[in-house]
């Protein structure tokens, strides 16, 4: 799975120049929820892949994991007073008596404390 960058211009509300700026490797699932820190890189929810990774966005790489105790992750949002709480939402939809028993917390909100905030998310003011 390819994920895609865009340009945004923000008087327009267009978004052009697209480009691929990273390839889900096999075994880290399917991206899903994501979200964005001050340095522009890209907190992406593995469903599948048991973690939220980041991505630098200009390099393409996978900079690091998040680990989460459970295979369906499905978003990631900053949040706290600075914006340095990474909340993970996790899924049990779907899995059968055997994985809730491997996966006891699948369904869980998780939050990790992260060194670079996220950034503040826009208002919707229609």
């Amino acid at each position: 799975m390819l994920l895609n960058a865009f340009d945004y211009d923000r008087q327009a509300g267009k978004i052009t120049n697209r480009r691929a700026i990273f390839e889900t490797p096999d075994g880290l699932g399917v991206a899903d929820g994501m979200a964005i820190d001050i340095q522009d890189r890209l907190w992406v929810a593995f469903c599948g892949g048991w973690c939220v990774g980041c991505i630098d966005p200009a390099s393409g790489q996978l900079l690091s994991k998040v680990a989460v105790p459970v295979g369906h992750v499905t978003a990631c949002a900053f949040g706290g007073p600075e914006l340095r709480d990474l909340y993970i939402t996790t899924a049990r939809i779907g899995l059968d008596e055997a994985a809730l028993t491997e996966q006891p917390h699948a369904g869980d909100l998780f939050v990790a404390r992260m060194d670079v905030p996220g950034v503040a998310p826009f208002r919707f003011c229609g």
